[in-house]
């Protein structure tokens, strides 16, 4: 019950409405009438698996299918569901207000629509023959101008803000080209040398290039360029540790923010597509980077802004599939954890898909925000999708066959028409944004 209809209720048969001042006794009343009809929904909401649990871990452990598990394969299916614990995202998003301020400045440079694959190929062919030059042992340099500290790189690349929450393991900085106005800002991602961070940049760098640059995806995020400083003169760099520098697309937010608008989730033909990118991206990443994630929380999914209007063509196994397009593109992101798929780990595929699962369910089965949103429908077909998924770890051996790709398209052809018609489709539709079809 919202305010306004506790307002309603309170004044029934009055000949004066009471608009009561918050803080006092009559706004009370209505206040513990709206609270009181909360905590009743609460109480009354039953999961399709009947369970009164309030956390995903409780819900799970209710499940048929979780309990027919063995115990390794609990203890998987547990550490995956458990929700990450993330205050600010580490990544430096366009949504930031200090990035807003900047963008001002470049917006009548920019390229329309410069995020569309073939814009976003075309300023990585621009951008790379403009750094060419700068050789890759090139470290982060400290200059002072109007007596701050700033940083750049060949006197080519200027880090001109910290932006993100800082760690041990990296700080980025929001990056601009000297003298060229193209409208795209930058990230540089600055990380110590390790092996973890240099499969990072490694994995970055074939997606990049063999990948996105022949168009058979969109759902990765950019590197242009990478150095690797070996010097050590810390007091000419950003820190002794860190000496790893990435130069990186800005995406506009992750999939965490989308999911916990409340406009969003509660937008269930959205919440599907949004759905079927992030598998996409998670599927794409396993056959073209040959890696599982390991780490695929919300926040690990980035997105940019999209206008464009028709459908996306895939290929999987010999079989052509296409996607509506929507506001949002799915970005997979973070490979600092990845592992390379064998027969051994085979599982861990699939805990990938398992894990993102719930970040597209309720509060009281996933990593949701609300109690009511997504909608129980919605709901229902993710923990159908979380079963399937367990059922399949449980009868796994060695070998990893599941189509998921097919999964995804006939679970969605099953579910509600109203709510996904035609989102995903085997029926070719007249518009086709993507000549070249993107490869799964």
């Amino acid at each position: 019950m919202k305010y306004i209809e506790a307002l309603r209720k309170y004044n029934e048969g009055k000949n004066k409405w009471c608009m009561p001042r918050k803080g006092s006794s009559d706004y009370m009343i209505i206040k513990k009438m709206v609270d009181k009809n909360y905590q009743e929904k609460k109480v009354a909401y039953k999961s399709p698996a009947k369970s009164s649990a309030k956390s995903s871990a409780k819900s799970l452990k209710h499940s048929d299918v979780y309990k027919s598990l063995s115990k390794d394969n609990r203890n998987i299916i547990d550490k995956a569901s458990k929700k990450p614990k993330i205050k600010k995202s580490p990544n430096l998003f366009m949504s930031d207000k200090r990035i807003q301020k900047i963008q001002k400045f470049f917006k009548k440079y920019a390229v329309k629509d410069k995020y569309i694959l073939e814009n976003r190929i075309k300023y990585y062919e621009y951008l790379l023959n403009y750094i060419k030059n700068i050789k890759g042992e090139e470290c982060v340099k400290k200059y002072i101008e109007d007596n701050e500290t700033k940083y750049s790189i060949a006197d080519k690349l200027f880090l001109i803000k910290k932006i993100g929450t800082d760690s041990v393991n990296a700080s980025i900085y929001l990056t601009v080209m000297k003298n060229v106005l193209g409208g795209n800002l930058l990230a540089a991602k600055i990380t110590p040398i390790s092996n973890d961070n240099f499969k990072e940049i490694n994995i970055m760098d074939h997606l990049t290039k063999k990948v996105i640059a022949k168009k058979k995806s969109k759902h990765f995020l950019m590197m242009y360029k990478h150095f690797v400083c070996y010097k050590n003169d810390s007091s000419d760099y950003v820190s002794d540790s860190k000496r790893l520098i990435a130069i990186n697309e800005l995406a506009h937010g992750d999939l965490k923010t989308l999911v916990e608008d409340r406009k969003i989730a509660g937008n269930s033909q959205l919440m599907y597509n949004l759905f079927a990118q992030t598998f996409l991206s998670i599927a794409s990443f396993h056959k073209l980077a040959k890696n599982y994630h390991n780490d695929a929380h919300y926040g690990n999914f980035l997105y940019h802004k999209n206008k464009e209007v028709g459908y996306y063509h895939y290929v999987s196994n010999k079989k052509d599939y296409y996607l509506k397009a929507c506001e949002y593109n799915i970005m997979i992101y973070d490979f600092g954890y990845s592992e390379d798929i064998k027969e051994k780990n085979a599982k861990h595929n699939l805990v990938d898909y398992l894990r993102i699962i719930n970040a597209f369910m309720n509060k009281y089965h996933g990593w949701g925000e609300y109690v009511d949103l997504p909608e129980q429908s919605f709901n229902d077909e993710m923990i159908y999708v979380q079963d399937h998924l367990m059922s399949y770890i449980r009868n796994l051996n060695s070998s990893y066959d599941l189509d998921i790709v097919e999964f995804i398209y006939n679970m969605m052809q099953k579910g509600p028409k109203n709510m996904h018609n035609n989102i995903f489709t085997t029926i070719k539709p007249n518009k086709i944004i993507n000549k070249t079809p993107f490869i799964i």
